[in-house]
């Protein structure tokens, strides 16, 4: 399965991701960025991507304008 990966110091909070997938992003009150949900490890920068999100997360992809989400494979 292919994983979202997110590096968080680039996001700059333009909440795209939140608008197009609420189940996996959240914006944070306190500095405005993006959080994502379910993350899978210490890191803090990757999640699972499953086959029913691979549209969306290719979406939230290209419209990042911080350029802060990408999908990798495994």
């Amino acid at each position: 399965m292919k994983k979202i990966e997110y590096i968080r110091a680039k996001c700059n909070g333009c909440a795209v991701c939140e608008m197009l997938a609420p189940h996996i992003w959240i914006m944070n009150k306190t500095d405005g960025k993006a959080d994502m949900l379910d993350i899978e490890t210490i890191a803090n920068k990757y999640r699972t991507i499953f086959p029913d999100e691979i549209e969306v997360v290719s979406e939230i992809v290209k419209s990042c304008s911080g350029k802060a989400i990408s999908i990798k494979p495994k």
